[in-house]
């Protein structure tokens, strides 16, 4: 899984890779979540969300915007990266952190179409 050019893409060995969420179009970071999922860090997304986390078994994300994280619409995160070990999730900076329980509190989104779900494996 990568990011490149604001968007994302899935590989797997001996494949090309393939573009996966089609909605994501200014990914700034991909980088693993809790519970088999992938964080997307995003910029300036149209619908107000910092992040996501996709469930790529299931298709789900769990779309997750300011309000969600408590920060000002000026405040800019950052890249936000996940602690298994805190199981938090955290800025760059340091200067913030959420509880992974929060995040995965954040209602469902099953988005229509195709890219979403990729399976196991």
């Amino acid at each position: 899984m990568f990011a490149g050019e604001g968007r994302i893409y899935w590989a797997r060995p001996g494949e090309p890779p393939r573009p996966v969420c089609p909605d994501v179009t200014r990914a700034y970071e991909v980088s693993a979540g809790p519970r088999g999922s992938v964080l997307i860090t995003e910029v300036r997304n149209p619908k107000g969300y910092v992040a996501r986390l996709w469930f790529p078994d299931t298709g789900i994300h769990l779309p997750i915007n300011r309000g969600h994280l408590g920060i000002s619409p000026n405040w800019r995160p950052g890249r936000i990266f996940y602690s298994e070990p805190a199981r938090h999730f955290f800025n760059d900076s340091g200067t913030r952190s959420w509880p992974e329980d929060d995040w995965l509190a954040v209602p469902q989104v099953r988005p229509r179409g195709e890219g979403y779900r990729l399976g196991p494996g």
